[in-house]
């Protein structure tokens, strides 16, 4: 089991305290996470046992790294800046802009990976619980990986995505034959173009559009404000309302 230490800012604890109750005190429909609120959560690779009796202050996630969430319903549909940040000089973690020439999936920003999985989640695009936070009752809530066993490095997703650039560009160039289907089709375009020939798609790394709030229509940001919005997510400590998970 991998532990986590999560830090939430007092806006974030308050909107818990008022919308996530387990006493039937909770509202119906829970409210919208204020702008401002923070969730800070560093992550520690397996056994959670290793870490269980280390005073919290002195840990410190140099392997799993932090995953940030920034409120801000104006930035985007779901109204989460997202997060990822290393600590350490070998995390493998940098700023997004610019981006080094293996064109690397971003780090932070609005409308990331995240919403994957977060999109799931009940209301306001979080799975944060009053369980989860020292001093509240209930038990700290536990995920299971359903693929978990299909790899038996325990490769965490976000080390997966930091790596796929690397492995990406590792394999440039050592293409694969064309499908034999494929030749037959399109005969007619006088044979298999090249690779020089072909435009390639923009890499994610330059993304710069996503859904923006209360809206299925996309907005566009200036490539540069990605490192200014991550520079202030990843140093502005959050004041947490709790310690540990």
């Amino acid at each position: 089991m991998r532990r986590c230490l999560i830090w939430y800012s007092p806006e974030m604890y308050a909107w818990l305290k008022a919308n996530r109750q387990d006493d039937g005190t909770a509202p119906a429909t829970a409210a919208a996470v204020p702008d401002g609120a923070m969730m800070v959560k560093e992550m520690y690779p397996y056994p959670a046992a290793a870490c269980a009796g280390v005073e919290v202050k002195y840990l410190l996630p140099l392997s799993q790294a932090s995953a940030v969430m920034v409120r801000d319903a104006q930035g985007s549909h779901d109204g989460w800046f997202w997060g990822w940040y290393g600590w350490g000089p070998n995390s493998g973690w940098s700023v997004d802009w610019p981006a080094k020439p293996n064109s690397p999936y971003p780090n932070m920003g609005f409308g990331q990976y995240c919403t994957n999985c977060h999109a799931s989640a009940k209301d306001n695009s979080t799975f944060a619980s009053l369980n989860n936070i020292k001093g509240e009752p209930g038990d700290p809530l536990v995920f299971l990986s359903q693929n978990f066993f299909l790899d038996p490095s325990w490769q965490s997703l976000q080390m997966r995505i930091q790596n796929a650039a690397a492995k990406d560009a590792a394999s440039a160039g050592n293409d694969p034959d064309y499908d034999p289907t494929f030749l037959k089709i399109f005969w007619s375009l006088g044979g298999p173009p090249l690779r020089n020939q072909i435009v390639p798609m923009q890499p994610e790394t330059y993304d710069s559009v996503w859904p923006k709030a209360r809206s299925p229509a996309c907005r566009t940001r200036r490539a540069s404000s990605s490192p200014r919005i991550s520079a202030s997510a990843a140093t502005a400590p959050a004041a947490p309302a709790c310690n540990t998970t």
